[in-house]
């Protein structure tokens, strides 16, 4: 059992003792979905704008005549405030309006807490509900029934007794007005003073709730900067409130990790549509698929929606048709550190059993090792290219005539968007070759665009979390950790092989899915577990409707996936151990079984598609793996 779920059922059995339960509001029952309390203030701010279509520097004034009137005041209410603030009367009286209703509208029930409520409802327990607020009580209430607890006794407000937690005096009115001893109640609140301190002074049993994430297991702030700290905050606070027992592990990863950056990257990708007048929007198989998804929960009749089924191989194949030698192919292809033979035909459009006869007269067999990073220079598989020219060409032409086709059929034309994760712009830099003489004109968006990509200079691509000229560190750590962001974000569908004519129309060629078949069903439940938890973040965010369309920066809807691929936990690696990740036919195993010797080591390190749990679960010491692989990979050359 985890300590959670330990102190949870402590706390119920705590309650189960006292006669008399008293809880504290905010923070403890009820928290609100902001980072702080002037973020109240600029929701304010935003609907007087809306309203009167000039602004009045509102959230300064606010903060200004709070800081006033606490001078003189010490149980100064709403009321109050706006008596003082320094605003046209007409618009101090509809702010006042909004700040009541913004409160309410941003309220959520903290679970946690209301089990124990809940629990000390059912046992008939006299409850009693105690703030130190300055909203009025009619806000107050409205609040709780929307959050919906009810059964309670009374309700003491601060402001209304003139009395507060911190000095005592607030609970010996209750004491007092009930007849009570001490001994008798058990007070639940998160203030330090307020809650914990000073009722067990007095004699009261005391619970301190955490003023914390209990639910979210990703939540770090490391290695964020300053400014993106009030976003990460809000994120946590919406994973937070949306939170419905995702005790299942894989659907916890989705949930804190693919969720955020699904419903980050659908905001700015809108934005940027918006920003280039761009209506139609093309996502590319496989990775596509779930991110459309995402997209049209928060967009559905926003723009033109396409699926285009492609993989690099079905758009590197016909985009060959224009290059004739070895290296104008090659230089195209990002090839990873190692690839067999095999794999190298199959990044090149071709099958082992076509080109078999020549390829062992060139001393290649299908299990020959090859070294990606060099194949440009590779003179032997230079001379075998140029054996199978002819060949090649051939099925480079009649793919690229299929293409051109399936492209028709799409309406693949006039200012477009292509979505897809990302990296290199393998698949971008293809269409662009292929698309010279076709009125389009393509602007790529993605998770990230790394420095040393496939794309012409005139290319517009465009990353969420880092591009060419910002983030480029990040760049490095998506690497080390790509396969557990692949694989949580593949399509059920199996990849793209080409193309052909069925009865006059063009349809892709699907290969078999590699993980959802009986062969896979680890893979297949752990894939499907992921994207569920992505889900029901993106389902609940959706209701949201001040949260639902909000912009938030790529590096904090990365952040909770940084914090899981860099720093793993032996649990993940126990799950995440053996599982594949594709390439079409290219095979990446993330974490894999010792290697003999330390050359095995290093080729397996190369082939993990986790290169930063693979170091650390085979040197098993606490070191900074991501800082480590970014060192590697930028001294690759």
């Amino acid at each position: 059992m985890d300590l959670i779920k330990e102190q949870e059922l402590k706390r119920m059995k705590d309650v189960s003792e006292y006669s008399v339960v008293t809880f504290d509001i905010f923070d403890t029952l009820i928290k609100r979905r902001c980072a702080e309390p002037k973020d109240v203030f600029e929701l304010v701010e935003n609907r007087l704008e809306l309203k009167y279509g000039k602004t009045f520097n509102f959230v300064d004034e606010r903060l200004r005549a709070k800081q006033r009137i606490k001078k003189y005041n010490k149980y100064y209410n709403l009321e109050d405030v706006y008596r003082i603030i320094e605003l046209p009367n007409d618009v101090a009286e509809t702010a006042k309006k909004y700040e009541r209703l913004v409160e309410i509208d941003i309220a959520y029930s903290n679970s946690n807490v209301v089990n124990l409520y809940k629990k000390a409802l059912y046992e008939n327990k006299t409850i009693f509900l105690i703030s130190d607020m300055y909203l009025d009580r009619d806000t107050i209430e409205k609040i709780l029934k929307k959050c919906e607890i009810f059964g309670y006794e009374r309700i003491y407000i601060s402001q209304e007794e003139k009395k507060d937690k911190v000095s005592g005096r607030l609970f010996q009115k209750v004491l007092m007005d009930y007849n009570l001893k001490p001994y008798e109640v058990i007070h639940i609140g998160d203030n330090n003073k307020g809650d914990f301190l000073r009722p067990r002074l007095m004699g009261f049993k005391t619970i301190k709730i955490e003023t914390g994430y209990v639910d979210i297991e990703y939540n770090n702030a490391h290695g964020l900067k300053k400014e993106y700290l009030k976003q990460y905050r809000l994120t946590q606070n919406l994973l937070q409130e949306h939170w419905n027992d995702n005790s299942n592990e894989w659907q916890k990863i989705g949930y804190e990790c693919l969720g955020p950056l699904m419903w980050g990257f659908s905001n700015w990708l809108a934005s940027q549509l918006q920003e280039r007048k761009i209506k139609k929007v093309f996502f590319l198989a496989r990775e596509g698929d779930i991110l459309k998804k995402a997209f049209e929960k928060l967009y559905p009749n926003d723009y033109v929606l396409n699926y285009l089924y492609v993989s690099r191989k079905s758009i590197m194949v016909p985009s060959f048709a224009q290059k004739r030698s070895f290296k104008q192919i090659t230089s195209k292809i990002s090839f990873p550190k190692y690839v067999s033979f095999v794999e190298f035909l199959d990044y090149i459009g071709l099958s082992y059993k076509d080109v078999s006869e020549q390829a062992s007269k060139h001393g290649f067999n299908e299990k020959t090792n090859i070294e990606g990073w060099k194949i440009e220079n590779n003179e032997s598989l230079e001379a075998f290219f140029n054996d199978v020219e002819s060949v090649a060409h051939d099925t480079y032409k009649k793919q690229e005539c299929l293409f051109n086709r399936y492209l028709d059929a799409n309406d693949f034309n006039g200012n477009v968007a292509i979505v897809d994760i990302g990296w290199n712009g393998t698949m971008q830099s293809a269409l662009e070759d292929l698309c010279k003489n076709r009125n389009v004109t393509i602007n790529g968006f993605y998770f990230g665009v790394n420095s040393k990509n496939k794309l012409s200079p005139n290319s517009k691509a465009y990353g969420y979390i880092y591009d060419q000229k910002r983030n480029s560190d990040y760049q490095y750590y998506i690497m080390g950790m790509s396969g557990p962001l692949e694989i949580m974000t593949t399509a059920k569908h199996g990849t793209t092989t080409g193309y052909m004519d069925f009865r006059g129309k063009v349809e892709p060629i699907l290969g078999d899915s590699e993980y959802f078949s009986s062969k896979y069903r680890r893979e297949t439940c752990a894939i499907e577990e992921m994207q569920n938890g992505a889900f029901n973040f993106m389902n609940a965010i959706c209701k949201d409707k001040y949260y639902a369309r909000m912009i938030i920066d790529g590096i904090v809807a990365f952040q909770n996936f940084y914090i899981f691929g860099k720093s793993p936990l032996k649990k993940h690696i126990n799950m995440f151990y053996g599982m594949k990740e594709y390439d079409s036919k290219v095979e990446m195993t993330m974490l894999t079984k010792d290697f003999k010797g330390i050359k095995e080591c290093i080729r397996g390190f190369w082939k993990s598609s986790w290169k930063i749990a693979y170091m650390k679960e085979k040197i098993k010491l606490n070191l900074p793996y991501d800082k480590i692989y970014k060192m590697i990979r930028k001294r690759r050359k």
